[in-house]
């Protein structure tokens, strides 16, 4: 039996999402919008068995006074939660288990990591200009 890293990389290549591998057991999946990129990072744990899910965006999209929204959104979500990382912006973050993995739910985790953090942008813009 292969590795999970040769797993999830099998997985990515029979998905329709580009990626490409910066180092062995990480992978970057990057969807470029029209004013900013939103990338989403696997990074294998083998002695785990999970692959964990990073997703931000570039430029990073700052979560000052949303923290409690944050929080709120978190008990509906599986999978995936919203978190800020150590500089204060936006990370989605979470994992999944090796042997659970298949293209399409990868690339269906892959593709709501992004959503996530696209619509949390979206509102934190939203909400910066109205106020």
């Amino acid at each position: 039996m292969g590795s999970l890293v040769d797993h999830v990389r099998s997985c990515l290549e029979q998905s329709e999402l580009k990626f490409v591998e910066p180092e062995e057991g990480t992978f970057l999946v990057v969807f470029g919008l029209d004013e900013y990129a939103v990338r989403v990072f696997l990074v294998i744990d083998e002695d785990r068995s999970r692959v964990e899910i990073y997703a931000n965006t570039d430029p990073p999209t700052p979560v000052s006074g949303f923290e409690r929204w944050l929080l709120e959104q978190n008990p509906g979500l599986s999978h995936v939660k919203y978190g800020c990382d150590p500089a204060g912006d936006l990370l989605i973050s979470g994992e999944v288990w090796g042997d659970s993995i298949n293209p399409d739910r990868l690339s269906s985790l892959i593709i709501f990591s992004a959503t996530l953090a696209r619509d949390f942008r979206e509102r934190s813009h939203a909400e910066s200009k109205s106020s």
